[in-house]
């Protein structure tokens, strides 16, 4: 399943698209598959993490308005802000700042030119 997201006359929309591979395919995405897409696109300045534990799939359409005092002339992305906002008002979701653990992958060296087979 994939998130896309478009900028249209009412704001930015992020909503899923179910795949055409089958008609048994699960509808809508699951919370883990939206806090992967909230993190790969850097919407925030932190990791997002799934505590909500919820499971299952959820049919999700996102409408993301900018500010009413702000022209968004320049179509732009949301930023962290406007999607907290939505988040909360439209799917009842509220991010909490916290600190944990988190496993990280470090790479301290990288071969320029490659190993023969």
């Amino acid at each position: 399943l994939t998130m896309s997201v478009s900028n249209g006359p009412d704001g930015w929309s992020l909503h899923d698209r179910l795949p055409s591979s089958s008609p048994k395919a699960p509808f809508g995405i699951t919370i883990s598959k939206l806090v992967q897409y909230l993190n790969n696109n850097f919407v925030f300045d932190r990791m997002v993490l799934d505590n909500t534990g919820l499971d299952g799939y959820y049919d999700i359409n996102l409408l993301i308005k900018p500010d009413a005092g702000a022209p968004d002339a320049t179509g732009k992305p949301p930023d962290a802000e406007m999607f907290i906002a939505a988040l909360e008002s439209q799917l009842g979701l509220t991010l909490q700042k916290e600190t944990t653990p988190v496993n990280t992958l470090i790479v301290d060296h990288v071969d320029t030119t490659p190993a023969p087979n």
